[in-house]
């Protein structure tokens, strides 16, 4: 009969209701959420990058470095709560210095010279929940983001790439001075030297005029 079918349906979709219900509002909780860990993985970026960019190999840089990124953390926000450098409640920002050994962070500031390195941590707890994980018991969750930024400078490689410019491909100066040298690229040629102000050749040019003093040159 089709009117008992049609109550049938009415029936089952009165009993998924509550489910889809279920369903939307662990979306809009879980939807809050990453926007609250987005928000708190942009203030980490924003911090670490202030603590950074203050580093100069300097005790007065270690200083400097701290005080930007109280500032820079006072101007952010997660969830309408301003992030607050070493806070114990609300959004908690944490900043370390110290070196980048080239796969790792190692806090420390004895040597104020070697540290090159800052890493932020922003942490908002007790986010409140609104529809969908209360339901599970669940009434506050955190998120937290973290970023480390290098400040620059000389560093180390195990495995140095050799580099040599015959006499005669240099210009006609007191060696080195007065020579702007850049890298540029040019095709599928990885770079080439120039001086600045003139034509910029290839890196083909350059194997040429280097081929042209008597060199050989080794594509590896």
């Amino acid at each position: 009969c089709p009117r008992r079918r049609g109550g049938q349906m009415a029936t089952q979709a009165l009993l998924m209701l509550p489910v889809l219900l279920g369903f939307a509002a662990l979306a809009i909780d879980r939807g809050i959420l990453q926007v609250r860990d987005q928000e708190a993985q942009s203030a980490a970026d924003a911090v670490a990058h202030a603590a950074a960019a203050s580093l100069d190999g300097s005790s007065d840089g270690l200083e400097r470095a701290r005080s930007a990124a109280a500032s820079v953390a006072s101007q952010n926000r997660v969830g309408r709560v301003e992030v607050a450098l070493d806070a114990t409640t609300g959004t908690i920002a944490e900043v370390e210095l110290g070196q980048w050994t080239g796969d790792q962070f190692v806090p420390g500031t004895t040597d104020p010279g070697a540290v090159v390195a800052a890493r932020a941590r922003v942490t908002r707890l007790n986010i409140p929940t609104l529809f969908g994980y209360p339901a599970f018991g669940i009434r506050t969750m955190a998120v937290t983001g973290e970023a480390i930024v290098l400040a620059g400078g000389a560093g180390e490689i195990e495995c140095p790439l050799p580099l040599a410019i015959p006499s005669c491909a240099l210009p006609e100066t007191d060696g080195l001075c007065g020579a702007d040298l850049i890298l540029n690229a040019d095709g599928d040629d990885s770079a080439g030297w120039a001086r600045l102000g003139s034509d910029r050749p290839s890196a083909s040019t350059i194997r040429a005029g280097i081929e042209s003093c008597g060199m050989s040159t080794v594509t590896t």
